[in-house]
């Protein structure tokens, strides 16, 4: 296990970590409490019996002040970042800096094969120092923030916005669906995407294949996606403002989900009097669930 304040004295090098030109993380997802502190480039270790962490992960320690707590954030190779906190902070008293450690393993899904696995590659890792007294405290308030802010912003260059949206085989097809709500009460369906995904990233293979022929006989053109903040927001939050979105009548809908957008359902159905009137706006017929190696498989309802 290395310490990064050895890194910068001895000039040194992190499981095989080279120093990184300039902080290239993104300064709009800090909040005012935060900053980067550190950067590097480092290669995640192979498995070792006995050790933490197993193959892919990241294991290091870095030295803070004794009023601060750091948080590690990973550039993914798809470019995804990741928040982490520290399993476990060490105090050394009075005012010697504080030691967080840190055990990462770093997955990735691979484009081709659409299996998630261990990252070999090099990778980079960013330290966000967070300062103030009560660093534990902090950290746990602080992480939901940055996440939220990342959240926020990779959605705005995206041009995706949360709420309802009208689902058509060519707005499907060429990955950017429209806005929309349902305003019928007969039989819709309902597509929910899950974790770091959007409706039309989720759903786009089904405008290759001859799903809306299929089921326009069921639904005609009422066929809806309700896309969400998966990472800072709870699935609770998503259902409020998913019935919000609904107008005050009950529209009965079929269901195709995955992944985290099951949890999204499940409250919809299961905890529908906690959201009072408003969920009664929502009447499951029926649901598919689905989750292969990451990738839809779309069943017939």
């Amino acid at each position: 296990m290395a310490d990064l304040t050895e890194i910068e004295a001895l000039k040194a090098s992190l499981r095989g970590a080279t120093r990184a030109a300039a902080a290239d993380f993104p300064p709009q997802y800090l909040t005012e409490e935060s900053e980067v502190a550190d950067e590097f480039v480092a290669q995640p270790k192979p498995a070792t019996r006995g050790q933490p962490g197993g193959p892919g992960a990241l294991d290091f320690s870095y030295d803070v002040g004794a009023d601060e707590a750091a948080i590690v954030s990973i550039r993914h190779p798809s470019g995804a970042l990741t928040f982490h906190l520290p399993v476990q902070s060490t105090s050394r008293g009075g005012r010697h800096p504080n030691q967080m450690r840190f055990v990462v393993t770093v997955r990735s899904t691979d484009v081709e094969t659409g299996r998630r696995g261990a990252v070999t590659s090099a990778i980079k890792v960013v330290v966000i120092k967070v300062g103030q007294a009560g660093a534990d405290k902090i950290v746990s308030l602080v992480l939901p923030k940055l996440v939220a802010a990342f959240e926020k912003n990779t959605w705005a260059k995206r041009g995706l916005k949360e709420g309802w949206l009208k689902v058509a085989a060519d707005t499907l097809s060429a990955g950017s669906l429209a806005a929309g709500r349902p305003s019928s009460a007969e039989r819709s369906l309902l597509l929910v995407h899950g974790t770091f995904s959007n409706a039309a990233a989720a759903y786009r293979p089904l405008a290759s294949s001859t799903f809306f022929e299929r089921t326009k006989g069921i639904y005609g053109d009422r066929i809806y996606a309700f896309d969400h903040f998966s990472l800072s927001r709870t699935p609770e939050e998503n259902v409020r403002m998913l019935l919000e979105g609904l107008p005050p009548q009950t529209t009965t809908f079929d269901v195709i989900t995955h992944s985290r957008g099951g949890l999204v359902l499940r409250n919809l159905v299961e905890r529908a009097g906690a959201f009072g009137p408003l969920g009664e706006r929502f009447t499951l017929g029926h649901a598919v669930l689905e989750l292969l190696e990451d990738r839809l498989v779309a069943r017939p309802l």
